[in-house]
């Protein structure tokens, strides 16, 4: 019954979000469920240095005409009912074109974003059964960007928000099938909803890339350990200042904690889930979650309760943490 609940409510998120954006859609439209019918296309949207806001679509035989084989490549994945413009993987990906190449990947007919999201509440499961070939569609044109654009493997990224960050783990096990491994996967907040008890093979798991960081921001992802590195925000469940739309708004800060700490140059302080003390000066057993969290050489493994103000916001705090 919960899960049932939880998938209802995963529906409802983009009621929020996607009000403005409904209005300007043809009312046949509202009521399309082609997201059941499969896969049918996926768009890439670069931004860099030279993008404007909302970036620039490119396709895969244009990849290596817009990118710097040198810089670090980062593919950002929406989530169920989202889209590769919504304005928190927009904001994340603005904060990133600074450093990185990103290529945010848009699958929003298989996410079921066209229609009224409370019509789709029947059309997850066809969702959950597209990330699947989401992930092979992303592991393609992850080999065409390392043989042809000739970007090294270990400069290769991927997040994933929600079910994007399953389509992330599908992506990793299919470059593994080459023989090539993604050296990081960040998970933000992924999906729970029939996942909750599948097999490794089955959804995002720790052995998908060299190392896996996974945030937990809600009830409605995963809550059990699943990467390298588990950060449970304000104990993984209801964010600051997300009122009564506590489950959607928890769920998106999982990405937008990520645009923050690259935005305001701040982090996020973490201990031990077996602790549940505030680091101070004397503290070393801790963590501090800031831009280093694409860096997948960092030495910090295991479950951490990631502390958050009561603004929601990251802290300029230092810290002396041995990680």
């Amino acid at each position: 019954m919960r899960t049932i609940i939880t998938i209802l409510v995963l529906f409802l998120i983009q009621c929020t979000y996607l009000r403005a954006e409904l209005n300007q859609v043809p009312l046949l439209n509202k009521f399309s469920d082609s997201c059941i019918f499969g896969v049918k296309s996926v768009s890439l949207f670069l931004y860099n240095s030279r993008s404007n806001i909302t970036g620039e679509e490119v396709l895969e035989n244009e990849l290596c005409n817009n990118i710097d084989p040198s810089q670090p490549v980062v593919f950002l994945v929406h989530g169920f009912t989202s889209y590769a413009n919504s304005s928190h993987i927009r904001d994340l990906a603005m904060q990133l074109k600074h450093k990185y190449t990103v290529f945010a990947l848009d699958w929003s007919q298989g996410a079921c974003t066209e229609g009224l999201p409370i019509l789709k509440f029947t059309a997850y499961p066809s969702a959950v059964i597209n990330t699947r070939e989401i992930g092979h569609l992303l592991a393609n044109h992850t080999v065409t960007l390392i043989k042809q654009c000739g970007v090294p493997l270990e400069n290769i990224i991927y997040i994933g928000h929600s079910l994007g960050a399953h389509v992330c783990g599908f992506a990793g096990k299919n470059i593994q099938k080459i023989g090539l491994q993604i050296k990081l996967i960040i998970g933000a907040d992924p999906a729970m909803p029939l996942f909750k008890i599948n097999k490794c093979e089955e959804k995002l798991c720790k052995s998908d890339a060299t190392f896996v960081t996974i945030l937990h921001t809600s009830d409605l992802g995963l809550s059990d350990q699943m990467g390298n590195l588990d950060l449970y925000f304000n104990g993984g469940h209801i964010q600051p200042k997300c009122g009564i739309n506590f489950m959607p708004c928890s769920h998106s800060r999982a990405i937008t904690y990520m645009a923050d700490i690259f935005k305001n140059k701040c982090g996020f302080p973490g201990v031990p889930n077996s602790s549940s003390s505030y680091p101070d000066s004397n503290t070393t057993d801790c963590i501090v979650m800031n831009s280093n969290i694409l860096d997948y050489n960092n030495s910090m493994e295991g479950k951490y309760y990631v502390f958050v103000d009561k603004d929601s916001h990251c802290t300029q705090e230092t810290f002396n943490c041995k990680q």
